[in-house]
């Protein structure tokens, strides 16, 4: 797991719930108490970044409520049932994108122990968020696609831009300066680098970081045209995008586009 390097556990944490920590460097379950807790601060912030973005303010009052004071009833009774329903929706539509990372939230399996006992659409939770997980072990293995479908991920792909396009004239400059192109293993460590020692200032690259570096590995002729400016971090951002979402070339910019159109109408 790459946040066990030399960061101390506060200061991970503390990224971790700031959501600049790679959940895809979780690669098997871990009985360290110390990484145990830092997974679950990870998804769960995830999960609720995305559910709270969703909600109304005084949706988000009543949540924030129910969190904080779980034996206070709700007026009306069924208001807090819809605000679990629509944060269910969300935990199962992630669970596509994170797979069986979305285990590591204690507020997950609380929700998969209240489908299993209590819910009253529980089964049909359950298989729903079952059939995600498989989705995700498809995408990875090219047998299905990412669906794109979270109305976020078109701001995503404007912070993600920017992101990169900040990398490259970072890399670009250190390149110039150099006056040659360092060779592929020396040039990946120089990437890992940069956005590893500046999380907040890449917020989303450093969430996603085994996925971009994996990314940059598979394009290696790719790498050295954007250190030396002769690519966009558009292109970039859409062949890496593809890579993720195991979609057709330009397909994942087709389908975020039409988010935006959605959200302007």
């Amino acid at each position: 797991m790459e946040t066990k390097s030399s960061l101390p556990v506060t200061q991970s944490v503390r990224l971790a719930a700031a959501g600049c920590l790679d959940l895809m460097s979780f690669e098997f379950p871990t009985d360290d108490p110390q990484e145990k807790e830092l997974r679950n601060v990870c998804v769960n912030t995830e999960t609720l970044r995305i559910f709270q973005g969703r909600l109304s303010p005084t949706e988000a009052q009543l949540f924030a409520s129910m969190r904080h004071n779980p034996e206070d009833k709700c007026d009306p009774p069924n208001e807090e049932a819809r605000i679990w329903d629509k944060y269910d929706d969300v935990l199962i539509e992630q669970a596509a994108a994170l797979g069986w990372r979305t285990y590591e939230s204690h507020l997950i399996l609380a929700r998969i122990a209240k489908w299993s006992d209590f819910d009253r659409n529980g089964i049909e939770k359950l298989k729903r968020f079952n059939e995600a997980i498989k989705r995700h072990a498809e995408v990875k293995r090219n047998l299905a696609q990412l669906p794109f479908t979270e109305p976020e991920w078109y701001q995503t792909r404007k912070n993600a831009l920017q992101e990169i396009k900040t990398l490259q004239k970072k890399l670009s400059a250190q390149v110039a300066a150099r006056n040659r192109l360092p060779n592929l293993t020396t040039l990946y460590a120089t990437i890992r680098a940069e956005i590893a020692d500046m999380p907040l200032a890449y917020r989303y690259l450093s969430s996603n970081l085994t996925s971009f570096m994996d990314y940059l590995k598979r394009e290696s002729i790719l790498t050295s045209k954007f250190v030396t400016n002769q690519t966009t971090p558009a292109d970039v951002l859409n062949g890496w995008f593809d890579y993720q979402g195991s979609t057709a070339d330009g397909k994942s910019r087709q389908i975020i586009s039409r988010i935006g159109k959605q959200k302007r109408q």
